[in-house]
């Protein structure tokens, strides 16, 4: 199927397009367009195994003459135009007119029938669906709340574009619009959920009946993989196109690709049973247009003239700028108008001026609700917790304020002027940089002093890896079969910190987490608030009292149960207030919603498409998003908009944000294309805005790296293609790293474990972030200003509280670091067991297991009670555990689609969803880090050099911890929150990158450095390898030491600081080991003078100047890393032919030896005669000897240079090499010898 649609892609990338087809063709007698629409069948059946959870694998089964009665009637009135027109180049205007179309009846109910008539964008349905009928492509642009989302797949329904099977489908950015909007247009139309569907990720209520269905890009995607054509669908809408997020842009280009295939095979007289002509609807509010309209390769012209084209007419209707380009509509007004108010000057600190103009609307506005945008999650909470705490919900106001505010006014301006004190009496000393260090409440160089643990190495290491690269045990062999279709708040063995703070003001800070809920300083209450606005309040509320407000909040990470009471009515007296992020700013409806405060800020991350680093920045919105935002007050009335920035700010802001394409990594989408373009350049791909060479270079690298892609020569020019594992790895619905992890996981019994890992490394926001400790501050003031028992008593208990959970938390996590293989795992050791620990509470709440005693008992209740409900237990449990239950019960679904998929797809897995799995074995778990090691090809650190002389006690003392990654300038160190942070490991993997005030590690596990070259083997670079046996004078004085004793532990001095290594003496030749066959591995390895680990950057350099320069590289123990001798690194130094030479042989050396073959130690070296030895065959004159070169001259014939290699001979031929070792072995001892062979036979 795969190899079909490459083909098919293929082909309308020829630049030798066919001319027009000739009259003759065109007059040849076809099927009425009525009678194709209802003879077209589209249930054609797909050979393999539907197993993605992400594409639509619904049946539509063919409707039987049952005699069942559709519920809808259709109607053929004169003088429309037919939707199922033929192209208008073939039939003139007059004949189109005469045509006749089907219509589709909706009995609808007098409240939307009225309803419907207030949108905007019904005056312009006749026009619009002209436009839509007359051309493959559309392109909406409605302002917000003129009904484009629920009304344009309502025009396709009522004029007949489901019938015969056909469907409609339209895709929105996020799921909970997938959903509403589905119910929506259900509601509209009469019609039943199973009519009008919805598919999102793990859930989906599609049936045989579904006729519109709304799902997100993913979906979509997954099902142009399995059906490249979308014969099902009669047309598809791309809603919300202006957040032209990567998958969004690769939709648009496929579908432009889609378009045109599916309107050529309909002309084509030789396909008659061709489904329709597709029809493509793009639609947004601010949608660039230029970017499709204007772009030549995402909709070229058409190979006809351009008058045979009817243009777009009607009122809104633009015409098109060029030939070939789409007709534009514009619905101009939105349902109710919104005035914007600026703002004279842009205030610094955005949160207190939001707080300020949400008291300022709720005292002197009319009813109504009010929308908040501001940047994340916590500054969500804080402004929700301050209009809460103002304004509390009760049934009637006092008319004073409380005592609490009072207090609080006195302790907030105490607690300044003593910050200030401190802080003017620490600068008087200090450095600025020393005094802001000083002022944090604990601090590294603190926690350093503290700890008077020597450094020393953790990891073992072991002498090989234990992986096969060559071998895919988990894919089956047929390639036709489809495969269906993140870190937290971990544990450090030391005692926890508070982050530093470096800015009070948000937008220039973030946190030292990934996570949204942990991205934004911790903000104090008192210290947010000021004074005079306290003050303020108080005289507000004696004079006037407030009516209480209803404050909700609203972000991704918030639970569905919690997003849904925003479109539930406020409490009576109450006015509802919703703050929330930028995911209300598209697709939802909130009710009630008359007033709109925007901040104008909105936090990006922000990656490094080359070192695939990332960190959180708060910027400016663009135009399109803040009248997007403003749009957000007119969905059931006139509405105000009040934007906290000034007029100049808004002119200045970029007319369209960037799309994600241009800010993110684009591997995934890489190799997406590579698989349907195949040796085609992806310059040609119509995208909307295509991403620059160097990134898409970057994203090439890395997919080298990982194997996804390997380069060849066509026509003497160097092509990158994928590779066999690269197009599996393309159909797992996974990210290529992670996806590789699985290619691999079925060879040590990993796959149950590689399965959990895997899903939760795709799940971000695993962990919790700490418990913030509210009010703390103003319990220490109080305790100094009122020494009454109970109050202390009562702030001790909430101190102890908070700290009792905190503990929890760490007990819970450090059970699973206790031992030094699973402290080595780090990160991932945690991961896999919180999973598994909670899966098997889970199983035995639900009465699957049996109860028995655990550690979790102190955290949840285990009472009858709570059998009862297990999902309210286990909530709470994950709560006391500090993991997000959002994230888990995520995970869960992904673990359980994941073993869908391989069961499908891997012949006699029987991989089964185990609620008691095993913890794994000490190999296991080094197998676990070596796994994860295959799909972190790109991501590996070292130990950060520290100079020998010149830098301070104290610079040496934080940099300790450092560590370097390539292609990243300065130190690196690992999240404070793993288990690996305060841990000298020489040489770690990571899985991702972040930067906010130090840039860190994230998921970490440790490995060894002679891995790298087995199971990262595109990574790396050698020089001065040595591949010739070395002569007496030339030999090593003293033996190699075994690879576990090869580790030295780093000295430390008498402060607990690191000694600085001195320099190594130049490894030469005469001092490294020779070449040898490594058994386990099946390859001959040998030994270089330097090996660097370079990543994504390959770079070939010669030259040890060259390699040392490199800013992305840093250097392995040579002395310790052996390298395959036929690897690529080796040959980019040695070439193909001599790599081949050598390798075959020191194969044949350890072959006479008995290395190869146990079973023939008999003979293989004990029966070689002594005129011959096998020395001989790996000198550099050895192949003057007859007996040499007969060997090595049948070993280079077959390429055999390996065990398998060998085996794969003999199997063909059972004689094969029979003939040339004789001569080495004794006259006495030939006989049996030839009877003993091949050694296949002698197992």
């Amino acid at each position: 199927m795969q190899s079909s649609d490459t083909s098919t892609a293929g082909n309308l990338f020829s630049r030798n397009r066919k001319t027009e087809r000739k009259t003759e063709k065109i007059s040849k007698p076809r099927l009425s367009t009525t009678q194709k629409w209802r003879q077209s069948d589209t249930s054609s059946e797909d050979a393999s195994t539907d197993t993605d959870a992400f594409s639509s694998s619904e049946d539509v089964s063919k409707q039987e003459d049952s005699g069942v009665t559709e519920p809808r009637q259709t109607t053929e009135p004169e003088g429309v135009t037919s939707l199922a027109s033929k192209n208008p180049e073939n039939v003139s205007v007059a004949d189109i007119s005469r045509k006749k179309s089907n219509y589709v009846l909706v009995n609808r109910t007098p409240e939307i029938q009225s309803m419907r008539l207030a949108l905007p964008i019904l005056a312009d349905e006749s026009s619009i669906m002209e436009v839509i009928s007359e051309n493959d492509v559309a392109i909406i642009c409605g302002a917000t709340g003129c009904g484009k989302t629920t009304q344009i797949p309502q025009f396709l329904y009522e004029a007949g574009y489901t019938l015969n099977n056909y469907k409609i489908g339209i895709t929105e950015p996020r799921r909970v619009a997938a959903i509403s909007m589905s119910e929506r247009v259900a509601e509209e139309l009469n019609l039943t959920e199973g009519e009008v569907s919805y598919h999102i990720r793990y859930e989906k209520n599609v049936s045989s009946k579904t006729q519109i269905k709304f799902m997100t890009d993913g979906i979509l995607l997954q099902e142009v993989k399995k059906s490249f054509e979308l014969a099902d669908y009669s047309a598809i809408i791309i809603d919300e196109a202006h957040e032209r997020s990567i998958y969004t842009d690769v939709l648009l280009g496929l579908l432009s690709l889609i378009v045109r295939l599916r309107r050529r095979n309909f002309e084509d007289a030789s396909k008659p049973d061709s489904p329709l002509p597709l029809k493509l609807i793009i639609m947004s509010a601010t949608l660039r247009v230029g970017d499709f309209a204007d772009n030549r390769q995402l909709f070229p012209p058409p190979r006809k003239p351009a008058d045979a084209l009817k243009p777009a007419t009607g009122e809104g209707a633009l015409e098109a700028a060029r030939p070939g380009a789409p007709p534009v509509i514009q619905v101009e007004s939105r349902q109710y108008p919104v005035t914007c108010h600026f703002s004279k000057i842009t205030p610094d600190d955005y949160l207190k001026a939001a707080f300020r103009k949400v008291v300022a609307l709720h005292r002197d506005s009319p009813p109504g609700g009010i929308l908040v945008f501001l940047t994340g999650q916590r500054e969500v909470k804080t402004l929700c917790s301050w209009l809460t705490h103002c304004f509390p919900p009760h049934s009637s106001a006092g008319d004073t304020v409380p005592v609490s505010v009072e207090k609080r006014t006195s302790t907030a301006k105490k607690r300044r002027a003593r910050k200030k004190a401190e802080q003017e009496a620490t600068e008087d000393s200090l450095t600025p940089k020393q005094a802001k260090v000083v002022a944090l409440p604990t601090t590294e160089s603190e926690e350093d002093e503290a700890m008077a643990a020597v450094a020393r190495e953790k990891e073992t290491v072991t002498p090989r890896s234990r992986f096969d690269l060559d071998n895919f045990d988990i894919i089956p062999a047929d390639e036709e079969s489809e495969l269906g279709l993140r870190t937290g708040n971990s544990l450090s063995n030391r005692s926890r910190k508070v982050a530093p703070s470096t800015n009070d003001n948000p937008k220039g800070a973030s946190a030292e987490s990934v996570q949204s809920s942990s991205e934004d300083e911790e903000v104090d209450l008192e210290d947010a608030l000021d004074a005079e606005i306290l003050e303020q309040l108080g005289a507000d509320r004696k004079s006037t009292p407030a009516a209480p407000i209803h404050a909700l909040p609203l972000y991704s990470l918030l639970p569905a149960e919690q997003q849904k009471l925003v479109f539930e009515p406020p409490p009576d007296g109450h006015r509802l207030v919703v703050v929330a992020t930028n995911v209300a700013e598209t697709s939802l409806t909130i009710p009630n919603i008359r007033f709109v405060v925007d901040t104008g800020k909105v936090k990006s991350k922000v990656y490094d498409p080359v070192t695939g680093a990332s960190c959180f920045k708060i910027v400016w919105v663009s135009q399109a998003s803040a009248e997007q935002r403003a749009g957000r007050a007119g969905r059931i009335g006139p509405g105000h908009c009040y934007r906290l920035f000034s007029s100049r700010v808004f002119t200045d802001m970029e007319p369209h944000g960037l799309p994600d394409i241009l800010t993110r990594p684009i591997d995934e989408v890489v190799l997406l294309l590579k698989s349907y373009l195949g040796t085609i350049p992806l310059s040609r791909f119509p995208l909307p805005t295509a991403p620059s060479p160097t990134v898409v270079e970057a994203a090439e690298r890395r997919l080298i790296a990982l194997e996804a892609l390997e380069e060849k020569h066509v026509n003497s020019e160097p092509v990158r293609v994928i590779t066999r594992a690269g197009r599996w790895m393309a159909r797992l619905p996974l990210p290529v790293r992670l996806a590789r992890m699985l290619l691999f996981a079925n060879q040590h019994d990993l796959m149950p474990y590689a399965v959990i890992l895997v899903a939760a490394l795709s799940v971000s926001d695993f962990f919790l972030p700490e418990p913030v400790e509210e009010q703390q501050n103003e319990a220490e003031e109080e305790s100094q200003e009122n020494r009454n028992m109970v109050d202390a008593k009562r702030r001790r208990r909430q101190k102890t509280e908070a700290e009792r959970i905190m503990d929890q938390r760490t007990t819970f996590q450090q059970q699973f670091v206790k031992t030094q293989g699973d402290l080595l795992l780090g990160d991932l050791a945690v991961l896999l067991g919180s999973v598994c620990c909670l899966e098997r509470y889970w199983a035995q709440l639900a009465g699957i297991l049996p109860m028995e005693d655990t550690r979790l008992g102190h955290l949840v209740s285990t009472n009858r009670v709570a059998r009862l409900n297990p999902e309210s237990t286990m909530r709470q449990l994950a709560q006391n555990c500090g993991i997000r239950w959002k994230a888990y019960v995520e995970i869960r679904q992904l673990r359980r689609q994941l073993t869908d998929i391989l069961n499908a797809n891997v012949p006699d897995l029987n991989l089964t969803v185990d609620p008691s799995l095993p913890k794994p074995t000490p190999a296991q778990v080094e197998s676990l880090r070596q796994l994860f090691l295959v799909g972190s090809a790109c991501h590996l650190a070292t130990k950060f050099d520290v100079p020998v002389e010149g830098l301070p006690t104290k610079d040496r003392r934080r940099l300790r911890y450092a560590y370097k990654v390539p292609g990243f300038s300065g130190p690196v160190y690992i999240d404070p929150a793993s288990p690996l942070a305060r841990e000298n490991c020489s040489f770690v993997a990571y899985a991702e990158l972040h930067t906010s005030a130090k840039p860190f590690l994230r998921y970490v596990c440790a490995i060894a450095p002679c891995w790298i070259p087995f199971l990262t083997p595109q990574s790396y670079r050698v020089e001065g390898l040595s591949v010739m046996e070395p002569t007496a004078v030339d030999a090593p004085t003293q033996p190699r030491p075994p690879p576990a004793e090869e580790e030295q532990k780093e000295e430390v001095d008498e402060d607990g600081d690191e000694k600085p290594k001195p320099a190594s003496a130049p490894t030469t030749a005469a001092s490294l080991s020779p070449p040898h066959y490594d058994p386990q591995q099946d390859v001959v390895v040998a030994f270089a003078k330097r090996v660097y680990f370079v990543g994504a950057d390959l770079v070939s350099t010669s030259t040890t100047s060259a390699v040392g320069d490199l800013e992305s590289s840093f250097e392995l123990p040579a002395h310790h890393v052996p390298v395959p001798l036929n690897g690529s690194p080796a040959v980019s130094v040695l070439g193909a032919h001599e790599s081949l030479v050598w390798s075959v042989r020191w194969f044949a050396r350890a072959l006479l030896e008995g290395a190869v073959f146990p079973s023939l130690k008999e003979w293989l070296p004990r029966r070689l005669k002594s005129s011959t030895p096998t020395r001989m065959m790996t000198l550099s004159w050895g192949l003057v000897r007859t007996e040499v070169r007969g060997v090595v001259s049948k070993l280079l014939a077959k390429k055999v240079s390996s065990r398998r290699a060998l085996e794969a001979c003999l199997q063909e031929d059972p004689q094969f090499l029979l003939k040339e070792l004789t001569p080495w072995i004794q006259d006495e001892h030939r006989s049996s010898f030839q009877t003993k062979w091949p050694p296949l036979l002698s197992k």
